[in-house]
């Protein structure tokens, strides 16, 4: 998974592509994307989570995970992610992990 860096207190659009592993995109009409962050992958506790049922180009796998500045409010440093995508019936897995850094902003 790519890093993630976003500035503290931003809000931020993550653009994202699923793909079905002949590598085309995969139609996620209906289906639900689970967004966290996490300090230790082990976590119980998770830091920001979005869930997404409305989607940019289902046909074509897009979505958006939109963060406001609320969600992006926490120490700058260095967390775990990981997105699980969930079609009812068929797909229920995570994605490999994916670090997403907070950094200071000069300006605040």
């Amino acid at each position: 998974m790519d890093e993630i860096i976003v500035k503290k207190g931003n809000s931020a659009t993550i653009p994202i592509t699923f793909y079905d592993d002949a590598g085309s995109a995969l139609n996620i009409t209906g289906a639900i994307v689970l967004f966290q962050v996490k300090l230790n992958k082990d976590d119980t506790t998770t830091l920001i989570s979005k869930t997404v049922t409305t989607h940019t180009n289902p046909a074509a796998g897009e979505t958006e995970i939109d963060l406001s500045g609320t969600d992006t409010d926490i120490d700058v440093g260095s967390y775990w992610y990981d997105i699980r995508l969930t079609i009812t019936g068929t797909i229920d897995q995570n994605t490999d992990l994916g670090v997403f850094t907070i950094e200071q902003a000069v300006s605040i």
